[in-house]
């Protein structure tokens, strides 16, 4: 599995439920470029995701938010799509 991780080019995830930051943090700990296109937050289930105003993350837009602060690198975008789309 580290040799398949290593050897990729770039991490994307789209709509990963709880796995949203955990991709997030894989591409950045890899130095690969990543895309991540979180849809649910699931508050309950990680109740110490802190927006950078220490406010809990509990919206979509929090959410996105929370993933940005990871690294001053990341950017956000919209997908030309209907739905869950930045």
């Amino acid at each position: 599995v580290a040799r398949l991780l290593l050897g990729a080019g770039c991490v994307v995830a789209l709509h990963p439920d709880q796995a949203a930051g955990v991709a997030m943090d894989l591409a950045l700990a890899l130095n690969k470029p990543g895309a991540v296109v979180p849809c649910c937050v699931h508050q309950a289930e990680f109740p110490n995701r802190h927006l950078p105003n220490g406010a809990p993350v509990s919206t979509h837009d929090d959410l996105v938010e929370w993933l940005l602060a990871k690294d001053p690198r990341l950017q956000e975008a919209t997908l030309p799509f209907e739905g869950r789309n930045r």
